[in-house]
């Protein structure tokens, strides 16, 4: 069997496993400096020591709304925000297309790969920005397809009527027709949305001024206005710091301890893979999702915790496959 989707999902899996080999016995002592008792030594002296404010930076930046999405885009965001398959999001997808309870079809034509609005859309986009938010809220932009062969003829996966809110027709839809919809609406009225402004503070914290002595570094971000985040909600961590200067001295609450070793690139996702796909050339916006559901029905390949494992590329045996997938099983675990 030759599958260029298969291969892409074992040759990254690939990278996941390690292999141990028996360390001597001094090897900590030779290859781990904050190991032991230096380590010990080193706590202690931070413990000992105070610390004043030795710079604070302010710095501000601006993000960009995204682009209206692409069959890619929406199966990626429908994996990581709402956790469905691509196979779900595309069925659901066809239903809001096909329209619900007799009404016409409630977005555009959802296999595409552009990102471009009609003018009709993005006026309709502007006037709803304008009237509920303010003109502050409001910027005109057009996107362009960034993947080779694109359909640039082609529109972007948005609402039929920009008017036609979520909430005004969510009694009309099941639950994943309606997180969609809002996903879809979201992103679409966001792109003609200003940009967000967010003010980073970074403080150096030391024992001593110069380059002697312990430093550590801390962040903050502080959002000044809010843009586009006012439809598209993130993870991103706010915080308001109290009034510091520099010189100033401070105390030290507590040590907390970590090590951290590099890892191998995690395995794939089927959003991940999507866009795996999209990157290197494999298939088109109408085959992403039957291109996974295939692989994954043949058990090529098998989802756990949302991972996508891939099996063996040559011929296998069934107890062979079989301890495979309980390997993997084993593995996550743990």
């Amino acid at each position: 069997m030759s599958n260029p989707n298969l291969k892409t999902v074992c040759d990254h899996c690939s990278a996941n496993y390690i292999v141990k080999h028996d360390l001597p016995d001094d090897y900590i002592e030779q290859y781990c400096p904050f190991c032991g008792e230096e380590h010990e030594n080193i706590e202690e002296e931070i413990m000992a020591s105070k610390f004043s404010i030795e710079s604070i930076k302010v710095s501000k930046r601006q993000a960009k709304p995204s682009a209206p999405y692409t069959t890619s885009s929406l199966q990626q965001d429908a994996s990581n925000r709402l956790g469905m398959s691509p196979s779900n999001t595309m069925r659901n997808a066809q239903e809001l297309f096909e329209g619900i309870d007799g009404k016409e079809g409630l977005i555009t034509y959802m296999r595409t790969d552009s990102p471009t609005l009609s003018n009709g859309a993005m006026k309709a986009a502007e006037k709803h920005i304008l009237n509920s938010y303010g003109e502050k809220y409001f910027e005109r932009r057009k996107f362009a397809a960034n993947v080779a062969n694109a359909q640039e003829a082609h529109e972007a996966i948005r609402p039929t009527m920009i008017s036609r809110t979520p909430e005004s027709i969510k009694n009309s839809l099941n639950d994943y027709q309606f997180k969609l919809y809002e996903l879809i609406w979201n992103r679409t009225v966001a792109s003609q949305m200003t940009n967000s402004l967010t003010e980073k503070t970074t403080i150096i914290t030391s024992t001593s001024p110069g380059e002697d002595g312990y430093k550590f570094k801390s962040e903050a971000d502080k959002l000044v206005f809010d843009g586009f985040k006012k439809l598209i909600k993130s993870n991103e961590k706010y915080t308001e710091l109290p009034e510091l200067s520099e010189n100033q001295v401070v105390d030290l609450g507590e040590i907390e301890k970590e090590q951290k070793f590099t890892r191998g690139p995690g395995r794939y996702s089927q959003a991940s893979l999507i866009k795996k796909m999209e990157e290197i050339g494999i298939g088109r916006p109408s085959t992403y999702a039957s291109t996974i559901s295939l692989i994954t029905n043949r058990t090529y390949v098998f989802n756990i915790n949302r991972a996508v494992w891939g099996l063996s590329l040559i011929h296998i045996s069934e107890p062979t496959r079989q301890a495979e997938m309980s390997y993997a099983v084993v593995c996550l675990k743990k």
